[in-house]
């Protein structure tokens, strides 16, 4: 049976968030929310908007041109 690869979207935003430290408890501080909610984004990138990119920026310390290569591949 041959091999066929499975693309997770926005794998890349996934990485970038899970690099900088970005997870469970830490991403919900930063977004406002509780902890179930971070951690269903951070599942499913693909669920993050735009007020919450803004807040990773801003409260999370992550660049902007960093956030803009992550989303630009997909």
């Amino acid at each position: 049976m041959p091999f066929l690869k499975d693309d997770k979207p926005f794998i890349e935003m996934e990485r970038l968030l899970r690099g900088y430290g970005l997870i469970g408890s830490r991403l919900a501080r930063v977004l406002g929310k509780c902890e179930a909610t971070a951690r269903s984004k951070l599942q499913c990138p693909g669920s993050i908007t735009l007020f919450d990119l803004a807040r990773i920026c801003r409260d999370g310390h992550i660049p902007a041109d960093e956030i803009r290569e992550a989303i630009k591949f997909q």
